[in-house]
């Protein structure tokens, strides 16, 4: 995703607009031209690449869209990086066998030039290695000596549109509410459902006189921890949005502190963005699939399974379990929330008496924060600290079927 340094936004009264560029042939030509300039220098460095792109005129374009183009294709590429620790480790010894050079000879009538090849012929450091580029091998591990080894594999009109979705993504990673209204809820609800599981997004459902339904998601502002986590994960909602079928209606409250009045960012299906991810029937989070192919292998008979169930409750609230262990009786559901706040301690207390009994919340967090919640759920929320362990999950499902066979 770009940076704010990168964003580019228009105002007009209360609402903001990301800057897109069209696919107009000026605008494709520079964009093939930059893809050509990373593909004849693979196997080069970052800095090489950074150089040629400074001495080439783009003057049709501001320069904060030409460095944006850069950053994506930055970021999409490919790399090799030389081993850090080794430079490190390296570039200490030079150092210290330097200053211990100083300390005698400091005083002698010789160049810089000199003085720096009676260093490096006095240390042991292998001559071969560093004839050709000192700062190369010295300094490896920085970001402007890595080495070029793929180009992604970005069409001109598809780095155009990388460019217009990561300028609304950026946008949005500021943006303290967003609602999204559905006008076809029966096809657009559950895979909006199915995304905001995957993405770890907190929300609420509102019906409308219209029957359309408005799914009001919260924004980075209101998370205590890893608040910039739960940011990205917002803005990677957005080409998410843009896969959905139907009339939908996106408003973005935006959070930007040089505005004292409130903006928006509206969008509607009829836009010229294109997702940059494929359409799928289904969306699972990766260390969700890892943690249930963990304990279908080590337990066999749990019969693990990830689901991509909705339970709906009263109120239009909803439940979205990641997985569940066991069949029959013993079958249980369980729902990582992966981002912790205080208005989701709040939903979970007034979501209680609707829970089904073979539920059971994971949340990360510290114990002592949860104390109120813990009395309230008993064993129906896990907590956990650092790590999501699949065997520890396995023997809390064991510890609540034998506490209610007890009952």
């Amino acid at each position: 995703m770009l940076q704010l340094k990168h964003l580019l936004v228009t105002y007009r009264k209360d609402q903001a607009y990301p800057h897109k560029l069209e696919s107009t042939p000026d605008n494709l030509e520079i964009a093939s031209n930059l893809l050509t300039i990373f593909e004849e220098h693979q196997g080069e460095q970052r800095q090489k690449i950074e150089e040629v792109i400074r001495y080439t005129n783009y003057s049709s374009l501001q320069p904060k869209s030409i460095q944006s183009f850069v950053k994506i294709l930055f970021d999409s590429s490919s790399w090799i990086a030389p081993d850090s620790e080794e430079t490190t480790e390296r570039r200490t010894n030079l150092f210290l066998q330097s200053a211990a050079y100083w300390q005698s000879h400091a005083n002698e009538d010789l160049s810089a030039t000199e003085h720096q090849e009676n260093i490096l012929i006095n240390s042991e450091i292998e001559q071969d290695l560093i004839q050709s580029d000192i700062n190369t091998w010295l300094y490896a591990d920085m970001l402007s000596f890595q080495i070029l080894e793929k180009v992604a594999p970005f069409t001109p009109k598809e780095l155009l549109n990388q460019y217009n979705i990561q300028q609304a993504q950026t946008l949005l990673f500021y943006t303290s509410k967003l609602e999204l209204t559905l006008y076809e809820t029966q096809q657009g609800l559950p895979q909006v459902m199915q995304m905001i599981k995957f993405f770890g997004l907190f929300f609420s459902v509102q019906k409308n006189k219209d029957k359309s339904m408005t799914v009001s998601i919260e924004g980075a502002s209101s998370i205590l921890e890893e608040s910039r986590s739960y940011g990205i994960e917002l803005a990677k909602f957005f080409p998410a949005i843009l896969l959905l079928q139907g009339k939908w209606q996106l408003t973005a409250f935006l959070a930007i502190d040089k505005k004292k009045k409130p903006m928006y960012f509206k969008l509607t299906q009829d836009n010229i963005y294109q997702s940059t991810y494929p359409e799928k029937n289904t969306w699972s989070y990766l260390k969700i699939q890892e943690l249930v192919q963990t304990i279908q292998d080590d337990h066999k008979a749990a019969k693990c399974k990830a689901t991509t169930t909705i339970i709906t409750l009263k109120n239009n609230k909803y439940l979205l379990p990641d997985f569940t262990i066991g069949t029959g009786k013993n079958k249980i559901y369980f729902q990582w929330i992966r981002y912790f706040n205080p208005s989701k301690t709040k939903y979970l207390f007034d979501l209680q008496d609707q829970v089904p009994k073979n539920y059971i919340f994971i949340i990360k967090a510290k114990k002592k924060d949860c104390i109120e919640l813990q009395k309230l759920f008993q064993l129906q929320l896990f907590i956990f600290v650092k790590d999501l362990q699949s065997n520890i999950i396995y023997q809390h499902w064991e510890k609540y079927i034998e506490a209610n066979k007890k009952q």
